[in-house]
C-alpha cells in the first residue's frame, strides 16, 4: 500500500506556522493560511515535528503579541519562579485582572491617550 505523499514545507511556511501558533491561531486557521491542502491534524503534526505546539486558547479568549519592558518581565519571572508558575501565563492573568478593575484600566487609558 502506498504511503500518502508528504508535503515539503519551506522554512518560511514553518516560521509562519510557528508564529501563528504562538499568536493563538487555531490549527484550522493555520492550515488555511498555509494553503497546502493541509488539514488541522496536518498542522498539529507539522508543529509537533518541529517541537512546537499550539498556544492553549478557549473560544472566549483572544491572543496577541505584547511588548513588555524587560524590567517588568524580569519582575514577573522573579515572583513566578519560586512557585513554578509560567511567567507568560502570570502576565496574561495580570492583564485580565487589570481589565476587570475599571479604576486601573481608566488610569492606564488616560495615561496613554493621544492628546
Amino acid at each position: 500500500m502506498k504511503r500518502p505523499r508528504r508535503h515539503r514545507y519551506s522554512f518560511s511556511d514553518i516560521i509562519r506556522a510557528a508564529y501563528l501558533a504562538g499568536s493563538g491561531a487555531s490549527a484550522p486557521e493555520i492550515a488555511e493560511s498555509l494553503r497546502h491542502n493541509l488539514t488541522a491534524n496536518g498542522v498539529r503534526g507539522l508543529l509537533f515535528r518541529h517541537g512546537l505546539r499550539l498556544a492553549p486558547k478557549m473560544s472566549t479568549q483572544t491572543a496577541f503579541v505584547a511588548v513588555v519592558s524587560r524590567e517588568a518581565m524580569t519582575e514577573i519571572e522573579r515572583i513566578a519562579e519560586p512557585f513554578g508558575a509560567d511567567p507568560h501565563f502570570v502576565a496574561a492573568r495580570l492583564l485580565e485582572r487589570a481589565a476587570r478593575e475599571s479604576v486601573i484600566l481608566s488610569e492606564i487609558v488616560k495615561e496613554n491617550a493621544e492628546p
